[in-house]
């Protein structure tokens, strides 16, 4: 199964990967860190998974997260007004 950066996601949804971000940190998927964004237990629950990438800590998404219900409710409720 395909992983998706933020960034990824971000494409999809018309938001900027900060954005992204702190939708998960939000639902308590990540933690902004020292050298970027730790993944959570319920990160990792909902298909988080750590990466590493010069030197800087980010979490990739297993692609179900674009099904996830609790993402997709949280991303329709931060839509820009």
């Amino acid at each position: 199964m395909k992983s998706l950066t933020a960034k990824q996601i971000g494409e999809k949804f018309g938001k900027t990967p900060k954005e992204i971000n702190e939708i998960f940190d939000d639902l308590d998927f990540l933690k902004k860190s020292d050298c970027g964004y730790t993944v959570t237990k319920k990160g990792q629950i909902n298909g988080g998974i750590q990466k590493k990438y010069m030197g800087n800590d980010y979490v990739a998404w297993n692609e179900e997260i674009l099904n996830n219900e609790l993402f997709i409710l949280v991303n329709q409720n931060n839509k820009l007004e």
